[in-house]
């Protein structure tokens, strides 16, 4: 049964799924999130987001508080 679930799960996230992430620019290898890349995400994130996606877009800000990442991608 969990098989077939991860199955449909990864299925649905085939058929058009976006992602937004917020990254703290003070993770090592935050400069290799660059537009088109592939970013793999492990079991640690839920099901329907683990596996494949490719960077669309990338946005760094930053303040007296600190410096963020914004990255889109979109399923593979």
């Amino acid at each position: 049964m969990k098989a077939a679930k991860d199955e449909l799960l990864k299925t649905q996230r085939k058929q058009g799924y976006k992602l937004t992430l917020e990254v703290p620019g003070n993770i090592p290898d935050y400069k290799a999130l660059v537009v088109g890349a592939q970013l793999i995400l492990d079991g640690s994130f839920p099901a329907i987001l683990a596996g494949e996606w490719r960077i669309e877009s990338v946005t760094a800000s930053g303040n007296k508080q600190g410096y963020k990442v914004l990255v889109k991608a979109s399923a593979t």
